[in-house]
């Protein structure tokens, strides 16, 4: 079962994708900010992060940066996830090592779709 970490500070957003996930047959964790995220990887290793950007205190454009400067989660890959898409947005995430950028009000069945896409990438590169 694939291990999905979902970091979002709107507790209603995260009871959203968990249980859409959940449908799905993956194990879904969810946090409500970088710093607890940071907390949760001690005991856990997902196979991809959908990381929230517009979070108080961390935004996720600083929480992917932090991630991808540590070993242990440097291939771990992220998907960032924002009602704000335009192409600064999407080129910074690039810039700090996201592999996707992806509107918030994206359907949740075409979300779905993109974790099993980066997934599926993941498992041809390794």
């Amino acid at each position: 079962m694939k291990k999905i970490l979902c970091v979002d500070d709107d507790p209603g957003i995260l009871r959203v994708i968990e249980a859409a996930f959940q449908a799905e047959e993956f194990d879904v964790s969810t946090v409500l900010s970088g710093y607890e995220m940071f907390e949760k990887l001690n005991s856990l290793t997902p196979d991809v992060i959908l990381l929230d950007v517009l979070m108080p205190g961390m935004d996720g454009f600083e929480v992917c940066q932090r991630l991808k400067m540590r070993k242990e989660t440097e291939q771990i890959p992220v998907i960032m996830f924002s009602v704000r898409c335009d192409i600064h947005d999407v080129e910074r995430a690039t810039q700090v090592g996201a592999c996707r950028h992806i509107p918030k009000l994206i359907a949740m069945e075409n979300l779905i779709q993109q974790i099993k896409d980066v997934l599926k990438e993941t498992e041809q590169e390794g």
